[in-house]
């Protein structure tokens, strides 16, 4: 292939999907190792809960019950009957995509070297940092909460509502955050808001993923195997499915369920359980057939957070036979942010 006709991978996935629509190929230096790659799938079934049910006194118990187990076992459960708009999400999703349809130029504006930047706009594909390096994937990625020292004016200013509707819309998934970790503080036999008081003010990470086509989706990956670092992720997807979990040594594909949310334990919250609830690993995959948009919310305490297991919790394991007394040492949140950031 000669030079002119080589495919550019300096502006990211979309743009090279975009302006080669006969690409065939997956680009030299971009196709992962068959470590990577070859690891078994199975089927499975993540749990779909109905989280409704938290309101309902004659049902909480109930499900606080399933919830519970979908962390223990799982570290993931799809949620659905939430509580969040379906237009809100609906327009959520719609002015991400709408950014990443923006010129090149005007999306650099946001681009960084500094990967810890409040607001970073980038491409896995042209990149051969981080342990994504090379993945067929481009990003916007902000803060959240806590909304002061003009966090929100750091957002992106096209699409025109972008700033609004952002806000809205974490502010709403905060609220169920706090609904799902007043069920997880149950689960561990702990009040109900005592998660929410270990939060405090809280944090937010913006994870907005644009997964373009692939013509050899076999030989790539979306987001290579990882966990979150933060305690309750809720994310949210286009119609199109690709995200995997790790159960007993597989990766297990998670179907698409319209007007529901995926949600996933960080490891957070794995430290504060002393490794009862689980944080594990997951990916993501592309396809041949169509693009694939996911907004994932990390919900996590403030920054000031000294993050570790519960004092209660380790009173308990520690007259059990079966658990060590501490399995996590304590660290600053904010340093764990800025590690999850920098990868």
């Amino acid at each position: 292939m000669s030079s002119e006709t080589r495919p550019d991978i300096s502006r990211g996935a979309k743009h090279l999907v975009d302006n080669f629509p006969c690409l065939s190929t997956v680009p030299d230096g971009c196709v992962l190792s068959r470590e990577a790659l070859s690891e078994p799938v199975a089927f499975g079934s993540v749990p779909v809960i109905d989280v409704g049910g938290l309101e309902d006194p004659t049902r909480r118990v109930r499900t606080v019950e399933e919830i519970a187990r979908a962390c223990e076992e799982w570290g993931f459960f799809v949620a659905i009957n939430h509580g969040v708009d379906s237009p809100l999400m609906e327009m959520m999703l719609q002015l991400v995509a709408k950014f990443f349809e923006l010129p090149f130029e005007e999306k650099m504006i946001y681009s960084s070297s500094d990967e810890a930047c409040p607001v970073l706009y980038g491409s896995n594909l042209s990149s051969d940092k981080g342990m994504h390096a090379r993945h067929w994937r481009d990003y916007l990625r902000h803060f959240g909460r806590p909304f002061n020292n003009n966090t929100c004016e750091l957002w992106p200013t096209n699409p025109s509502e972008y700033r609004e509707v952002t806000k809205t819309y974490l502010e709403e998934v905060w609220k169920l955050a706090m609904k799902l970790a007043g069920a997880i503080s149950e689960g561990l036999g702990l009040d109900s808001n005592y998660m929410e008081r270990v939060f405090g003010e809280g944090s937010q990470i913006v994870a907005c993923n644009y997964y373009p086509k692939c013509p050899q989706p076999d030989l790539t990956l979306g987001v290579s195997a990882h966990t979150d670092r933060g305690g309750i992720t809720i994310l949210m997807e286009n119609d199109v499915e690709g995200l995997q979990v790790r159960y007993r040594g597989k990766w297990v594909p998670v179907p698409h369920v319209a007007g529901s949310y995926l949600v996933n334990i960080g490891d957070c919250v794995e430290i504060m359980s002393n490794g009862k609830f689980k944080s594990v690993e997951h990916r993501a995959v592309v396809n041949k057939r169509r693009e694939r948009i996911a907004v994932a919310i990390g919900n996590g305490p403030g920054y000031d957070v000294i993050v570790k297991p519960i004092s209660e919790l380790i009173s308990k394991a520690s007259k059990g036979p079966s658990h060590e007394p501490i399995l996590f040492k304590d660290i600053r949140f904010k340093e764990y942010t800025t590690a999850e950031m920098k990868e």
